[in-house]
């Protein structure tokens, strides 16, 4: 009883398949344009699983070169941001007017101005003229100054103020930003405060970013996403420690894409490639199968006959295909008398034109006009069909004496 009960499942299971290879075995066509569907199904599932993987990996690739070139103008952004500090400090400490000259031709286009304040930023000196666009300091400002270093846009946009602490006074060093990385490495590039504000953008850009998009606060650097109007962007951040202030490396989502686009052809191959093969197949197989299907069928189909019934239908058959020879062979040998026929005929009736008018003759032959009236038409020679008209009554003739 054990046994039958542990046996009943696989018989059941068993069962099930049979009746299933049954059913798809009497639906042939139903079958295949299932499978059909179920292979193209599974190579576009690949496909779909392999571009969203390897476009993955190309933005990923992207975003690790990208964070690599952010830190490089990091670096140089905070050695071009010490090197004016220096500078700054230096015109504070400057007793002659000869040093301060030499100090603006050292500052170089990106300097704009350099003024000394006291500790509540009142001015007490300035390089060029009296600075504007940051005074007078606002108090958070000034209190960032006082702990460290801070950075001020201009109210225009247009500068910055860097502001630090020497000598218990405040020095001010007014600059460009767009001045202060080369033009190659800044045409990508933004350069922006810890919280977002835009200093400076370079000039591959279509537009500005939204505020806050390069917001970089509590950590030194990151990679993300920005979405423009015109443009989708992967925007690469780092701070150009110690002074508060990011640079940002950027490509467009499309450039970093490029190499994923191309390979766009191998996987729509990939996909129907197997599919066009299987449906080709598949006809060619389906084709078979119901051929030899009708051929088993019709091999039933006589052997449940009486046997004089047999008989008949075999001589039907054998007669069927005798004709289906015949014709074949008559067709074949049309086609291939047309020309023999063709030219000799054209020739008759020709010479019987030259003889009907009188050409090679003073008189006409009589009766020539009937001789010329009773053959058909020279262009309708031409042709396997009109052969046909002529040599039927002569092949019907033979196939009665021989059949």
């Amino acid at each position: 009883m054990a046994q039958g009960l542990a046996i009943s499942p696989f018989r059941v299971v068993r069962s099930a398949v049979s009746r299933a290879t049954a059913a798809a075995t009497r639906n042939i066509r139903a079958t295949v344009i299932v499978s059909l569907v179920l292979i193209a199904g599974s190579f576009a599932s690949a496909a779909a699983i392999q571009m969203r993987l390897d476009q993955i990996r190309a933005v990923d690739q992207a975003s690790y070169f990208e964070t690599q070139r952010a830190r490089e103008l990091a670096g140089e952004l905070s050695a071009a941001l010490d090197r004016y500090a220096a500078l700054g400090v230096a015109f504070a400490n400057a007793n002659s007017a000869e040093t301060t000259a030499m100090l603006s031709d050292a500052g170089g286009p990106a300097l704009r101005n350099i003024a000394v304040l006291d500790s509540n930023g009142g001015l007490l000196s300035e390089l060029k003229a009296a600075p504007a666009g940051f005074l007078p300091l606002a108090a958070d400002a000034l209190a960032a100054a006082k702990a460290g270093r801070a950075i001020v846009p201009s109210a225009d946009g247009q500068t910055l103020a860097i502001l630090f602490t020497a000598n218990e006074s405040l020095i001010a060093v007014q600059l460009d930003p767009r001045a202060l990385l080369a033009p190659q490495s800044m045409n990508e590039a933004v350069i922006a405060t810890a919280s977002g504000r835009i200093l400076a953008l370079g000039a591959h850009w279509s537009e500005a970013s939204p505020l806050g998009a390069v917001a970089l606060v509590g950590a030194q650097s990151a990679t993300r996403a920005i979405d423009l109007p015109n443009e989708h962007r992967l925007v690469s951040l780092a701070v150009a420690a110690p002074w508060p202030v990011t640079v940002g490396a950027s490509i467009r989502t499309g450039d970093a894409l490029g190499a994923w686009y191309g390979t766009l052809p191998l996987y729509l191959f990939f996909i129907f490639g197997p599919a066009m093969a299987g449906a080709g197949l598949a006809v060619i197989f389906v084709r078979e199968f119901e051929r030899r299907a009708r051929t088993a069928q019709a091999m039933r189909n006589l052997r449940a006959t009486p046997q004089s019934d047999q008989k008949l239908l075999v001589r039907l058959a054998d007669a069927e295909r005798r004709a289906v020879e015949a014709e074949r062979s008559k067709s074949e040998f049309i086609s291939h008398m047309s020309h023999e026929l063709r030219t000799p005929l054209n020739a008759i009736i020709g010479f019987s034109e030259v003889i009907e008018r009188g050409f090679s003759a003073r008189r006409a032959i009589p009766n020539m006009s009937n001789m010329r009236a009773t053959s058909p038409p020279r262009a309708a020679i031409c042709t396997p069909r009109s052969a046909t008209f002529w040599i039927s009554p002569i092949w019907k003739r033979d196939a009665i004496r021989f059949p």
